[in-house]
């Protein structure tokens, strides 16, 4: 057993090691685009290792000329994946006649076949046929509005090694103009990376949003609580810098109230640590499932869904974790990160989680250095104690039963 603090200065590290953690400070997302700046538009260029085209569906088409546009972000620099927003895309080009001949004009959003090595390439893509989002003037001009809401566009690329709930690099998109024939079927991501039919395409700056700050996260309905089930929490925006704990991070959940034990826990998601040797999340995201036996949760009561890190180990011989438990309060063996309400419909959006003011902040000493040097008192010494025990409540005797400690004395 490690022992006790025996100076003023010690027993104020020990009991700041105990709360400082719970005083990080904002959290703030990557803001690197995904894409290069916009570039000239490139047509019919070959994409290497592409899938080799199905001539029967859809036909190809030499489509060289034509659409020329440009794209307006509006008040952000980029396609957010991770927000609702629109764009405007105008252009020229997509008259009458040059429709007439190479069929109906579709503007798309998709993934590039690129992808980095030991992930599988994403297949999002959002279509726009022309009509009353994408109005074509006789002319040939246009000015498409495009909504692109949370979950159009898949934000990380995939693992193919099956990793759980892996988020890593961003996913690379590119914006264009196909063409789809009377009679043709609806062109697939591998058509586009073949470039069949594609008229025009070029970048599109995707990134997460700047402006989500600190962790959001959402969860499918709670399902039949007499029988035993699963619930995904797929929570985003977690800190990339100053990440408490040691490990990772973890969902509980507990009945709402002070002080109430966690009834239920999912498994951790770990820290890596990056080549500047800061501990991160992959993609600041905690996917994790909490498994859910049969008639723990009751319909009737309400509970609370909480993010909490590892506090380190107990010492530095056995690595032991000091991590929330099933059974007790999570207070004094983690740091909060997020806490919300559980909702038992479930959260279709993803919405942001609030995390409690921080507390003790009475401990941060405002002693000299020489005062600092003194030893501890016997009273500061128990309340440093207290507060590592996680503050419990205590049924003081009505007696003291010191002789040299008064029932009024603060410790």
């Amino acid at each position: 057993m490690s022992s006790l603090p025996s100076s003023k200065s010690s027993f104020r590290r020990a009991t700041q090691g105990c709360c400082a953690l719970m005083l990080a400070g904002a959290m703030v997302l990557p803001m690197t685009p995904a894409l290069a700046q916009d570039t000239a538009p490139v047509t019919n260029i070959s994409v290497p290792n592409a899938p080799v085209a199905d001539t029967a569906s859809p036909v190809s088409q030499d489509v060289t000329d034509g659409p020329s546009f440009t794209i307006d972000y509006g008040e952000g620099a980029a396609l957010y994946t991770d927000e609702y927003n629109e764009i405007t895309v105008r252009g020229t080009g997509l008259t009458k006649e040059w429709r007439e001949q190479h069929g109906k004009a579709v503007l798309y959003i998709a993934a590039t076949e690129y992808h980095p090595d030991n992930v599988e390439p994403s297949r999002s893509v959002r279509f726009f046929e022309e009509g009353w989002r994408f109005p074509i003037a006789d002319d040939g001009t246009f000015e498409a509005e495009l909504t692109i809401r949370y979950g159009d566009l898949e934000s990380f690329y995939t693992p193919a090694y099956g990793v759980p709930y892996f988020r890593g690099e961003d996913v690379h998109y590119e914006i264009g103009i196909l063409t789809v024939g009377e009679d043709q079927p609806w062109p697939t991501i591998e058509d586009i990376w073949a470039r069949k039919n594609v008229a025009i395409h070029k970048p599109i700056y995707t990134r997460r949003h700047p402006e989500i700050i600190g962790a959001h996260w959402r969860y499918d309905p709670l399902k039949d609580t007499t029988k035993d089930q699963e619930l995904m929490i797929k929570g985003e925006g977690f800190s990339a810098y100053e990440l408490p704990g040691r490990e990772g991070v973890m969902y509980t959940i507990r009945e709402k109230g002070t002080g109430t034990p966690v009834l239920l826990m999912s498994e951790m998601e770990r820290y890596y640590e990056r080549s500047d040797g800061v501990m991160a999340l992959w993609g600041n995201a905690v996917y994790r499932t909490i498994k859910i036996p049969a008639n723990t949760l009751d319909p009737s009561k309400q509970y609370v869904l909480e993010a909490w890190s590892d506090y380190g180990y107990v010492n530095q011989t056995d690595k032991t974790l000091i991590t929330p438990i099933v059974g007790l309060a999570p207070e004094h063996r983690g740091v909060l990160m997020g806490r919300q309400d559980l909702k038992f419909e479930g959260l279709e959006e993803f919405t942001n989680v609030s995390l409690p003011k921080p507390k003790y902040k009475h401990l941060f000493s405002k002693l000299s250095d020489e005062e600092q040097q003194q030893r501890a008192t016997r009273g500061e010494l128990a309340a440093a104690l207290y507060l590592q025990a996680g503050a419990p409540k205590v049924n003081l005797p009505a007696v003291s039963p010191w002789p040299d400690v008064k029932t009024t004395d603060p410790n």
